[in-house]
């Protein structure tokens, strides 16, 4: 699977998409592959950070937000402060 079609199925609400030119890799290794926006860490209307993360063994493309409980158990945070 290329980055273009992880974006995609990931289902990013348009209001992030309409500012993203690109992705690229953060972090990966044989379960995760962790992406970001090209220009850098995004923070959305909303006022959270956000990664977008695909989870190689359950197939599973997620946008995950800083603070929640994935982003925790996924421990982002050592990578999005890299």
């Amino acid at each position: 699977m290329n980055l273009t079609e992880i974006v995609k199925d990931a289902k990013i609400p348009n209001y992030i998409l309409a500012d993203i030119d690109g992705w690229e890799i953060k972090k990966e290794d044989k379960g995760i592959l962790v992406l970001e926006p090209k220009f850098g860490s995004v923070v959305p209307c909303i006022g959270q950070p956000f990664l977008l993360v695909n989870e190689k063994r359950k197939q599973k493309t997620t946008l995950v937000f800083r603070g929640t409980p994935e982003w925790n158990n996924l421990g982002l945070d050592v990578i999005y402060n890299k």
